[in-house]
């Protein structure tokens, strides 16, 4: 290994892969030992061990290789330019990444996210199950194939998937969040109520878990609690446009001063970022149209 470089040895180990694979595997480790941040070395590994009927071994060295695509350079820039909103230049990089390597479950999961921010769901269900089949402890693809059955309304499904997904990581809010939300729109209210009593307790300031909490209490009829629960979000983000628009839609509500200034202030926030926050700047306008009117200010309610 002194003298031949890691880029050779993975080559030669390539080479090797479909007549001696455990020669391949060999020459993998070696690289793995000298350089453990080589997602190529790990994902080499995973062939090289499915080649040698040891799927359970490759399955680790395929999650070992998503852990170690932080230190890969094409995949950081996928990665940038999914972060960026750039999903033609990141479908690119990622369908070329999979030409050189269909069973890198990193670039796998990443081209689902590209298809599923473009609505197609089916295409993002395909890809996750590939590779949760190759890689099936990577819980990320998980909680993406969760949310894919969401969006595609399959709530059981969603909910039966996120079971799985707590069990590994019990204390992510969002994960718990989508969970209760799923739980609710299959009628399991008792569940998602006390899974969102649980969950404000343990994570009081999250804004979202709140409002979330809210919208089930107005299903379920308890308007007073409903409107306690979204003013408990505000309390922790008072620029969550849709909290405001939710109290809008209640009708029973009548938005003081207070309320004006505040939404008035939100908007005024919410303008330099000018594509992240755009849905909040929508729900603010409306609910300030709302708060206006309601106060008989017909000229400020007509602006907005």
């Amino acid at each position: 290994m002194a003298t031949v470089s890691h880029d050779e040895a993975l080559a030669n180990a390539r080479r090797l892969l479909n007549a001696e694979p455990g020669a391949a595997l060999a020459q993998a480790q070696a690289v793995i030992e000298a350089v453990p941040t080589s997602a190529a070395a790990h994902r080499l590994a995973a062939h090289a061990l499915r080649a040698l009927d040891r799927e359970s071994e490759a399955q680790a060295a395929s999650l070992a290789a998503v852990g170690a695509t932080i230190h890969d350079e094409a995949m950081v820039d996928a990665a940038l330019a999914l972060a960026e909103d750039r999903l033609p230049d990141a479908e690119a990089a990622l369908r070329q990444r999979l030409r050189d390597d269909a069973t890198d479950v990193a670039a796998i999961r990443m081209l689902a996210e590209v298809a599923g921010r473009i609505g197609r769901y089916e295409d993002a269900e395909k890809l996750l199950s590939r590779a949760l089949q190759l890689a099936p402890g990577f819980g990320a693809a998980r909680a993406n194939l969760a949310t894919v059955y969401y969006k595609q309304n399959r709530f059981a499904e969603a909910a039966e998937t996120l079971d799985a997904v707590l069990g590994d990581d019990p204390d992510n809010p969002a994960h718990a969040n989508l969970r209760a939300a799923a739980l609710g729109r299959i009628g399991g209210y008792d569940e998602a109520l006390a899974l969102y009593e649980e969950l404000t307790r343990r994570f009081p300031d999250h804004a979202k878990l709140w409002m979330s909490y809210g919208h089930l209490l107005k299903t379920v009829g308890r308007q007073d609690d409903s409107i306690a629960a979204y003013r408990r979000a505000l309390d922790a983000d008072p620029g969550l446009g849709e909290i405001w628009w939710s109290l809008a839609n209640l009708k029973t509500i009548r938005f003081d001063t207070g309320d004006r200034a505040a939404m008035e202030a939100a908007l005024v926030a919410a303008e330099p970022d000018s594509e992240a926050r755009a849905d909040d700047r929508l729900h603010l306008h409306f609910a300030l149209g709302k708060a206006y009117d309601d106060a008989a200010e017909h000229e400020p309610a007509f602006r907005h």
